[in-house]
């Protein structure tokens, strides 16, 4: 049942990157999708608890539900604005390697333990983000576009590092995943609420795109959660993040035609290989 999480997680992280993308190009802004996401996340999810007995809501769920999910609505407002500067796939692949920073935590704070091929793993990841920002030419330019993605990416890789280290709280401290799930996602909407105010103009047009980002991302994070209540997080975030790596770049090249150079192509190889070592393991 383990690995049936973690594949949906794969498909519902990669459902949410391919909209946001498709978004894009017909005009939808990286706002107007953010805040419909978390809005109707937060809405689906309140309906939930409202027709199931509710869970005890203790301080301890209230504070890792919404830190965590103020990082993540500022994380995929980010992403959204990134993959309009720049290449779908490295936006992608940079974004999701993020998986390295709740392992992180998981073994300095939670005492999880870190496996040498782990380590192996992570290494090779590091190498490849810094390949295919390379190969992406981010680091040519302060004023230049590709400049401007790669700190947005950067960015956001930092910040979305936050609902996964709250992901592993919430199945550490065996707290209720329905309460964390509507919390986070009404942190999310709060925190979007100044940058929208400011805006004051929204396009219906993004709704049906918000819906869907939405589904996507709720499985997502259930499952995420109901993985790590199974595996150790060296496993699920390495695997669940790192598997829409594979996807996206196979969306990138044959839906959005997009190139990959050979130092980049270079990078995907070790990035990958990072996961095949880490996941051999289990």
């Amino acid at each position: 049942m383990g690995w049936l999480y973690v594949l949906i997680t794969i498909l519902g992280i990669t459902t949410v990157a391919f909209v946001a993308k498709i978004a894009s190009r017909n005009n939808i802004s990286a706002l107007d999708l953010t805040s419909t996401l978390f809005t109707i996340s937060a809405l689906l999810c309140l309906g939930l608890l409202a027709f199931n007995p509710v869970p005890l809501v203790t301080g301890r769920i209230i504070l890792i539900s919404f830190i965590p999910g103020a990082c993540g609505g500022i994380a995929v407002l980010l992403f959204n604005y990134a993959i309009r500067l720049g290449h779908f796939g490295f936006s992608n692949t940079i974004y999701r390697t993020s998986f390295i920073l709740p392992i992180i935590f998981s073994v300095l704070l939670l005492a999880e333990p870190l496996h040498s091929s782990a380590k192996t793993g992570i290494t090779l990841t590091l190498l490849a983000i810094f390949l295919i920002s390379y190969s992406n030419e981010a680091f040519f330019g302060i004023k230049s576009s590709a400049f401007k993605w790669f700190l947005l990416i950067l960015l956001s890789f930092f910040l979305s590092g936050g609902p996964r280290i709250g992901q592993k709280l919430v199945a550490y401290y065996k707290e209720s995943t329905a309460v964390y799930l509507f919390l986070s996602y009404l942190a999310g909407v709060l925190v979007l609420l100044p940058v929208y105010f400011k805006t004051r103009s929204y396009s219906k047009k993004a709704l049906p795109y918000g819906l869907i980002a939405a589904l996507g991302s709720i499985a997502g994070v259930y499952c995420t959660i109901s993985a790590l209540r199974i595996f150790p997080s060296s496993v699920v975030f390495t695997v669940t993040l790192s598997g829409p790596i594979i996807l996206g770049l196979i969306l990138s090249l044959a839906v959005f035609k997009e190139k990959i150079k050979a130092l980049g192509w270079l990078g995907i190889v070790l990035g990958l290989a990072g996961i095949r070592i880490i996941y051999l393991k289990y």
